[in-house]
């Protein structure tokens, strides 16, 4: 199980991180990255818990996670 505490991008991560866990490759292979693989709603991922502990990104009622690669821009 993922747990993620904390603000917006920490609750991004966790859904990114549950999701990769059971499925293999790494965060650019998410859909929207540079080399998107097919990941549906019945594909298999870990169980994760969201905990906001600031008010104002709503990542906690949304499927989406917003990540960031500064290294290739």
């Amino acid at each position: 199980m993922v747990v993620g505490l904390g603000g917006g991008s920490v609750l991004d991560a966790a859904k990114a991180v549950a999701g990769l866990m059971t499925n293999g490759g790494e965060a650019l292979d998410l859909p929207g990255g540079r080399r998107p693989r097919d990941f549906h709603s019945s594909s298999p991922r870990l169980r994760f818990s969201q905990i906001p502990t600031t008010a104002g990104t709503g990542s906690e009622v949304t499927r989406n996670a917003v990540l960031a690669d500064r290294a290739r821009g």
